[in-house]
């Protein structure tokens, strides 16, 4: 794959780098199209994801693009846990710029309480990603 996009989100926000396409946090991170993610780190986090959490599919979703057209679909995030106009902005900003490669969302917007299940689900998941992730952030 070429250059990857991947939108994760998730509440409670630690520090944001939108300049450099990468937001993160504790219990999230988002990557814009302009992160220009590598084709092997796209591989490395659909593996993830798709492998280690294929159970908790409610929870992130993987769509693929070629020339800014959406070929494929992994995973079925609830619509409650996506940030109002996530999805739309991604998909936007891929069909403007023709990208290929692939977004990946996962987690959630609102807040999580400390008991919940989400929780639980959501901090081993971030932190799997987080390594792969936190070189695209460029503070």
């Amino acid at each position: 794959m070429a250059i990857g996009v991947v939108a994760f989100v998730v509440a409670c926000a630690t520090y944001v780098s939108r300049g450099s396409g990468v937001e993160m946090g504790q219990y999230y991170a988002t990557i814009y199209p302009d992160a220009k993610v590598s084709g092997a780190d796209c591989k490395a986090l659909i593996g993830v994801l798709s492998h280690k959490y294929k159970h908790k599919e409610y929870l992130w979703e993987i769509r693929t693009y070629k020339d800014g057209e959406q070929v494929a679909k992994k995973g079925d995030i609830a619509q409650k846990y996506i940030r109002e106009g996530l999805v739309s902005e991604v998909t936007k900003k891929a069909q403007a710029t023709k990208f290929s490669g692939c977004a990946i969302q996962a987690g959630s917007t609102n807040e999580v309480s400390k008991a919940s299940t989400t929780r639980q689900n959501i901090i081993p998941m971030i932190n799997d990603l987080r390594p792969i992730l936190e070189k695209y952030n460029k503070k």
